[in-house]
């Protein structure tokens, strides 16, 4: 028990500050994939391009690329 203990403290240590960018690295690489094949949709016109700016992968995109800016933003204050 000890031992997990100490384990799991040294998890804590090593995810200490990262948390968030796992987070964001995370959201986006969970939707690029996405992004790509309707931005290629756009390109071959069988997509309009509100409806790609409307998507939900697009917003999920943007939120995990903006979480890790304002998170890198506040790291350095």
């Amino acid at each position: 028990m000890n031992k997990l203990l100490l384990k799991l403290e040294d998890l804590r240590w090593f995810l200490d500050g990262k948390k968030t960018y796992l987070v964001s690295a995370l959201l986006v690489l969970s939707q690029a994939g996405m992004v790509a094949s309707q931005l290629l949709l756009v390109l071959n016109g069988e997509m309009s391009f509100t409806t790609f700016t409307q998507s939900d992968s697009l917003w999920i995109l943007l939120n995990g690329l903006g979480l890790g800016f304002l998170r890198a933003g506040v790291a350095k204050l």
